[in-house]
């Protein structure tokens, strides 16, 4: 049995201040709660997946309780491509850090590795001590 639009629009319950009031002072608890989930993943169970669909699940709730438009407010296109944006550099950013962090390190390991066949006296490592005293 279909209904025309004007009859789906009259079956639409009314506003309920009681929902939206409850709705926007749980949501951002809601949302500090995923970030929180997000942030200490490392520490507990949980982690990015589990704490984006916390944050994805109160965009859910607000978009439920008051509508499409006050979400689309609430959380706007700009919004959404500016925190796509620095998470994509965030990422970036670390991965940076890793790649230099292991490239300073082999740069060491390789100065000390050299120092070491030319017997420097600065240098005393496991198996410099070794060489010297077997010889």
């Amino acid at each position: 049995m279909r209904i025309s639009v004007d009859e789906a629009r009259d079956r639409i319950p009314q506003r309920d201040i009681i929902l939206e009031t409850t709705v926007r002072l749980m949501v951002p608890f809601i949302q500090l709660y995923g970030l929180y989930v997000i942030v200490h993943g490392h520490y507990s169970p949980g982690g990015g997946f589990q704490g984006g669909v916390i944050l994805g699940a109160s965009v859910i709730l607000y978009a439920l309780a008051l509508g499409m438009p006050a979400s689309q407010q609430y959380l706007s296109e700009g919004t959404d491509i500016i925190m796509a944006n620095v998470g994509a550099l965030i990422f970036v950013g670390i991965a940076t850090i890793c790649l230099c962090s292991a490239a300073c390190s082999s740069i060491t390991a390789r100065s000390q590795k050299s120092c070491r066949s030319i017997r420097c006296p600065g240098v005393l490592t496991a198996s410099s001590w070794s060489r010297s005293e077997s010889a």
